[in-house]
């Protein structure tokens, strides 16, 4: 029944590859308007979850199966916020095409992560298993080389971004211990060391 709502959740999760297109497409001035609206926007869902009774009652009755037993705290942000987060920052910081392989990986590369991890990992919710890094490792590095091959970004994009996805693997692996949520950690982990390589 776990594995149900984890993909009912992920399934969200996924949605927000809608983002990585918006940056292709979008010029940066834009797409910096659109996540900022965006980010406006779930922040402030967030706040009335946090002060609105009323409001905190029906995003749990609405939302309750697919959230993390701490994101039903009162004052714990949700996983969306982190993605507008992380949307934002990931255009206001990095490179067009470095920006769209952050996100992508957070988006595809953490669900797998999840999914396999519960499956075949027999992960606990939002716990971490060794084959779940795996699936995040191999799918992070396809993701890389299809931007890197698509989008003709040439062999220092392919460079960096496998070594950006190796780093990421480790920083997600490791995201509960360091109390920061994997999507905003992942994009941060993919774009900065990317750019610094």
């Amino acid at each position: 029944m776990r594995i149900k709502y984890e993909i009912y959740r992920k399934l969200i999760h996924l949605s927000s590859i809608w983002i990585p297109f918006a940056i292709y497409y979008l010029d940066r001035v834009y797409a910096l308007i659109l996540f900022g609206i965006f980010m406006v926007i779930i922040t402030t869902l967030e706040f009335l979850k946090i002060y609105s009774p009323l409001f905190s009652e029906l995003y749990i009755e609405w939302f309750g199966p697919v959230l993390r037993p701490k994101e039903k705290k009162k004052h714990h942000f949700t996983g969306a916020f982190y993605v507008s987060v992380a949307a934002l920052l990931s255009v206001a910081l990095f490179p067009k095409y470095t920006a769209m392989a952050a996100i992508s990986v957070m988006v595809i590369s953490d669900t797998l992560a999840s999914l396999i991890g519960i499956k075949f990992g027999k992960a606990k919710d939002g716990e971490k298993s060794a084959i779940g890094s795996a699936a995040f490792l191999i799918s992070g590095l396809i993701v890389i080389i299809f931007i890197s091959y698509y989008f003709n970004q040439g062999q220092s994009f392919l460079e960096a971004g496998g070594f950006a996805v190796v780093i990421a693997t480790i920083v997600e692996f490791l995201a509960n211990k360091l109390r920061i949520d994997d999507n905003l950690l992942i994009v941060v982990a993919v774009g900065l060391t990317m750019s610094l390589f």
